[in-house]
């Protein structure tokens, strides 16, 4: 078990998982929110985790944001690198209304989740010409 460091930068719920097979915790909106049709925002967390060497924390829509809310979430995932983890970045939810109405979100919402995923960062090798023959573009598989 990895044990991971945050502070809270506003009156929000501790990250917790909400069942015991959950592999992202929940995230909460720290206020309340309105998003305008067709438009994004970014919607505060209340938290600064600081991820640990060797992982990255994704951060992606819960599968009920969409069908709640009309939300999505513009990037598909944000990811949370090691060092993004001072006393100012908060985590913040990106989200875009695929609606023509404004949309009301109140506070302590749980839209989003974290998962964290093992990381390495890798070393560049750049090579003259690559495979003789490639095999197609996007979709050629079938």
């Amino acid at each position: 078990m990895k044990y991971i460091q945050y502070t809270k930068v506003d009156d929000v719920g501790e990250p917790s998982y909400q069942s015991p097979g959950a592999v992202g915790f929940d995230f909460e909106t720290a206020e309340d929110v309105s998003v305008s049709g067709h438009s994004m925002v970014r919607i505060p967390t209340g938290l600064v985790i600081e991820v640990p060497k060797g992982l990255a924390l994704f951060v992606c829509p819960r599968s009920s944001t969409f069908g709640k809310f009309g939300l999505i979430m513009p990037h598909s995932i944000g990811v949370i690198d090691q060092d993004y983890c001072g006393h100012d970045d908060e985590v913040l939810l990106q989200v875009y209304n695929l609606k023509q109405a404004s949309v009301f979100i109140p506070k302590h919402t749980r839209i989003a989740q974290g998962v964290f995923i093992p990381v390495e960062q890798a070393t560049f090798v750049e090579k003259a010409s690559m495979l003789a023959e490639g095999r197609g573009g996007f979709g050629s598989t079938g």
